[in-house]
């Protein structure tokens, strides 16, 4: 990179004061580039505690979802596990298909200036 910042023979003062304003400059982005790696450094630890944070709670609400399918697991012995997660899978299909064709139709009346 300073090959390219660098003119191959300086000619005269002129270009002696360019060329180290130049390295001036490349310093203070040197600088600056080490300052945000540095803050990126601290943005991925603040990430990576909230998201153990954010685990830990599935942890808790997946062993409260666990305690009442096993209260609850008497009543639905009659269908298979197989077939509730197909059932639950055609609701929620269903409704994201009816939450996509309203959208679509909103977008489509602010489109054509009904709304």
């Amino acid at each position: 990179m300073n090959a390219l910042l660098r003119e191959p023979e300086p000619r005269g003062n002129r270009h002696m004061l360019e060329d180290e304003k130049t390295q001036r400059l490349l310093g203070e982005m040197l600088s600056d580039i080490r300052h945000l790696q540095s803050d990126v450094t601290d943005i991925k630890a603040d990430q990576r505690i909230r998201f153990d944070k954010i685990d830990a709670r599935f942890e808790k609400v997946d062993a409260r979802f666990e305690k009442i399918d096993a209260r609850f697991g008497q009543v639905d012995d009659r269908l298979g596990r197989l077939e509730r997660a197909l059932a639950s899978a055609k609701v929620w299909a269903v409704l994201l298909y009816v939450a996509f064709a309203g959208t679509m139709l909103s977008v489509m009346a602010h489109g054509f200036k009904w709304l």
